[in-house]
């Protein structure tokens, strides 16, 4: 299977309908962007409903793209009806599928761990800081706390 699949401009429901099929259930793909371009002898909604029949239960995120004048405004409506995503503009679409991607790579990262920090050193400096009421010394003690915590100083 390579991308683009290209379904020509007589390609209706029934051969949508048949594409999603194979598309839907195959493990290589991760996601389909369905563009189709309205023209006058196909029947837009014929094609929606060929799409929301495979998209219900899908493994994978279908976008679509409808282009086109009424034909298409009434498969747009269908789709978003049924909670498919509908974009105007392919670069859209992309832009989306793109960012499901982005998601992805960030939710399949291995989990972090949690760096832990010494910071049993800062308390007899805290200590000499609190008590004094020198501005100087306290500027001193703080000067001892800012690094004992790996913050940078400016003092």
């Amino acid at each position: 299977m390579r991308n683009p699949v290209d379904m020509i401009a007589s390609a209706d429901g029934p051969r949508y309908d048949a594409a999603l099929k194979i598309l839907t259930r195959e493990k290589a793909i991760d996601g389909l962007l369905v563009l189709f371009v309205s023209p006058i002898t196909i029947n837009a909604l014929d094609v929606a409903r060929a799409i929301i029949a495979n998209g219900r239960g899908a493994r994978l995120p279908i976008l679509t793209c409808f282009m086109g004048k009424e034909q298409g405004k009434q498969g747009v409506e269908e789709l978003r009806r049924a909670g498919l995503p509908v974009y105007l503009f392919p670069e859209e679409a992309a832009r989306a599928m793109a960012g499901l991607l982005r998601y992805r790579r960030l939710r399949d990262r291995p989990e972090g761990t949690t760096p832990t920090f010494k910071v049993a050193s800062i308390f007899p400096a805290t200590r000499s800081a609190g008590a004094s009421s020198r501005p100087l010394r306290r500027r001193r003690a703080h000067s001892r706390i800012i690094p004992a915590v790996s913050i940078c100083s400016f003092l």
